[in-house]
């Protein structure tokens, strides 16, 4: 999907999803919010979904990337959710990421 196909995605009464491609679908709430999800089979053959960010915050070709990167987890049979933290939503748990150093623990 284009940026001009998913800007121009209405919300409706209820939440839907359109398909992006290999299992990787744009998901638009009554509100308006768009966030990617991925959906997946899990290793005892049950189907999930995991999300992978909003839109615009995740473009889709990084969305696209990620999912990739889960669809090969969950073919060696690991569970894309265990596969540690998809998108940083702060400061510190971007630094740890970035530089693999974990911040103190404050309290």
């Amino acid at each position: 999907m284009s940026d001009t196909t998913l800007s121009g995605l209405e919300p409706e009464t209820g939440v839907y999803r359109e398909l992006d491609g290999n299992g990787l679908y744009i998901k638009v709430k009554p509100s308006g919010a768009k966030s990617w999800e991925l959906r997946y089979k899990k290793p005892d053959g049950k189907w999930s979904w995991v999300g992978l960010g909003g839109y615009p915050n995740v473009s889709a070709s990084l969305a696209r990337r990620k999912a990739s990167e889960l669809r090969a987890d969950a073919a060696d049979g690991k569970s894309p959710v265990c596969s540690g933290q998809l998108f940083p939503d702060s400061f510190l748990a971007s630094f740890s990421l970035i530089t693999g150093v974990k911040p103190p623990l404050w309290q």
